[in-house]
């Protein structure tokens, strides 16, 4: 029932209009009635009893109402159509909406194919349900109800013994089908996002799976996923032809029984010939909804299955919730205090434990560790991706929770280590999320980032398309389009994690001799496994499962002999002896 009063809920703001369509169907729908009872007219007073001054009349009534109920059905079809389809944008940008408000750890524990499934098959289903299958329910039992009370009122009581016997057994194996049909229903649509999620895994990672040499084995998960789809798609298969032999065949079965028994009345004089020919048709209008009410029950199903999923997305809580109150400021200035925060991961071991620490406005901080240890876990903290489980963290003084969310990741620019660049101009990506940008900030900021020298060798220059997830350039081309993506939105707080790992050495100084031009009054933390990226930081933290191990500066941390200095002597063996006094000589 819930999932009922969802789905007819969609017609807010559109019931006026999509009702009264549905009220006009249902008009054109007792035509064929009428038309029934001219034809047998035509065969009773016309042929057999040659009153031929009646024909043009009744040809002329058959032609009119035929031309109503046309021009009526091209109108209750358009507006339908229009509804389904205006549904079927208001559901998508809706639950794209409730998508783009999703926290990570929802995207941590949901596969992507299946979010694609309810984004595309799903919404069109409802789409489909509100265009074709509730209006040809009601179109339907329209036919059945006026034939059945047409036939009951003027047929002879032998033509409706038939459907006294066979009508009430296609009621309920049609009710019996839809309820078998629609768990079924349910299992396909989660394998068709399984089958989904395998397809659009090997798409974006083709080159992965083909250096590698990882073909035949994703072959084979393909063929698994399409034939588990296959077996649930036959088991629907199995409950149709369980039902329906017996609902498409009803139609034949009441065809020759009025012939049968029609021709018994008309032959003893009890029935009229026009009287068989309109029972007839008439025998065509019930027949048919019953046989159409099976195709519909699967149709309802696969709605309701469909309805259902997205109901559990548009009802997925938000573990994070923005602040309805105003912002105290609308831009932070990046005084930011850890003070015992902890957190895990979906409930699992702390992937930070009791870390405290303070970062002054304008400092520039260092995190460097072994792969899992927490540095990405802090940024992702910092820009409220995920709430804390213990302690709290403050951002210029205010618990981060009291920030509004546009406001705080507003004033964050991060430049992951995962680089992700859009199917789109060179341009479009450096500006993405600063719509305010010139030509001239895009330039400023792509030259910051040492780019500019690069796009301008390309073809189209800034106008240049690059491929989906920047396919066609480098590494470290892709790098810094993302640093200079974060460098032009101008935050308070900027994020370098790992940007920097694809450069050579000499860009890497010259980034960040323009980064400490550019941000010398901006927070700025830096995650890398390189010392050379971290060694001018106002405060470096080195995290080993979690916890913060180590703090202070380069030359400090050197010399305490842990795992930063251990790092550093594996990467500057070579002048591991200049560091026994004075500048170290890799500075000089």
């Amino acid at each position: 029932m819930k999932t009922v009063k969802f789905l007819f809920g969609l017609l807010k703001g559109q019931r006026v209009r999509y009702y009264t369509a549905i009220a006009l169907g249902v008009v054109i729908s007792l035509i064929p009635l009428t038309n029934n009872y001219l034809v047998k007219v035509i065969v009773d007073d016309v042929i057999v009893a040659g009153r031929n001054n009646l024909l043009i009349p009744i040809l002329i009534a058959l032609f009119c109402l035929t031309l109503a109920r046309v021009s009526i059905w091209y109108y209750v079809h358009y507006v339908i159509e229009r509804t389904g389809q205006k549904i079927m944008l208001d559901v998508r940008n809706q639950g794209f909406k409730k998508l783009l408000s999703m926290e990570f750890s929802f995207f941590d524990k949901t596969r992507t194919g299946d979010l694609m499934t309810r984004m595309t098959a799903d919404v069109d289903f409802i789409r489909h349900f509100f265009s074709h299958v509730f209006y040809t329910l009601i179109e339907q039992s329209v036919f059945f109800l006026g034939a059945l009370c047409f036939m009951m009122t003027a047929a002879d009581v032998s033509f409706l013994v038939m459907a006294a016997i066979v009508m009430p057994l296609a009621i309920y194996m049609a009710v019996k089908l839809a309820f078998s049909v629609k768990p079924r229903y349910r299992k396909v649509r989660e394998l068709r996002a399984v089958l989904n999620t395998v397809a659009q895994e090997n798409i974006e990672a083709n080159r992965v799976v083909r250096a590698f040499v990882r073909e035949d084995l994703e072959r084979e998960k393909m063929r698994i996923a399409s034939e588990n789809f296959k077996l649930e798609q036959f088991n629907v298969n199995r409950i149709w032809r369980r039902y329906m032999p017996f609902l498409s065949n009803i139609q034949m079965l009441f065809t020759i029984y009025n012939i049968v028994v029609g021709g018994i009345l008309v032959m003893t004089g009890k029935m009229s010939m026009g009287d068989l020919v309109m029972f007839n048709g008439m025998v065509w209008m019930i027949t048919g909804p019953l046989t159409q009410y099976g195709f519909l029950a699967n149709d309802v199903a696969n709605c309701l299955a469909s309805t259902d999923k997205l109901i559990d997305l548009l009802n997925t809580d938000t573990e994070i919730k923005p602040v309805k109150a105003a912002p105290i400021k609308k831009r932070i200035d990046g005084n930011i205090d850890f003070i015992s925060v902890s957190f895990g991961y979906d409930g699992a071991e702390h992937a930070l434990h009791d870390a405290t620490f303070h970062v002054k406005a304008g400092e520039t901080i260092g995190l460097i560790g072994s792969a899992g240890s927490g540095k990405s876990t802090i940024i992702n903290l910092i820009s409220r991706f995920y709430d804390v489980d213990h302690g709290v963290i403050l951002i210029d003084g205010e618990d981060i929770k009291n920030i509004d969310l546009d406001t705080l990741r507003g004033s964050i620019a991060v430049a992951q280590q995962d680089v992700f660049l859009f199917s789109n101009t060179i341009r479009e990506n450096i500006a993405f999320g600063t719509s305010w940008a010139t030509d001239k900030d895009i330039i400023k900021a792509a030259k910051a980032a040492k780019a500019h020298d690069f796009i301008m060798e390309l073809p189209e220059g800034y106008d240049t398309i690059v491929g989906e997830r920047g396919v066609g350039l480098s590494g470290g081309q892709k790098q810094r389009l993302t640093l200079a993506r974060a460098l032009l939105h101008n935050p308070s707080i900027l994020v370098l994690d790992d940007t920097t790992s694809a450069l050579d050495a000499e860009t890497e100084r010259d980034i960040q001799w323009n980064l400490s031009e550019l941000f010398g009054n901006k927070t700025v933390f830096i995650i890398s496994q390189r010392i050379s990226s971290v060694k001018d930081c106002d405060q470096i933290l080195v995290l080993e499962n979690g916890d913060i191990t180590e703090r202070g500066k380069h030359q400090d941390l050197v010399n305490a002999g842990g795992y930063y200095s251990r790092v550093f002597r594996h990467q500057f063996s070579e002048l591991a002896d200049a560091q026994k006094g004075g500048e170290p000589a890799w500075q000089k």
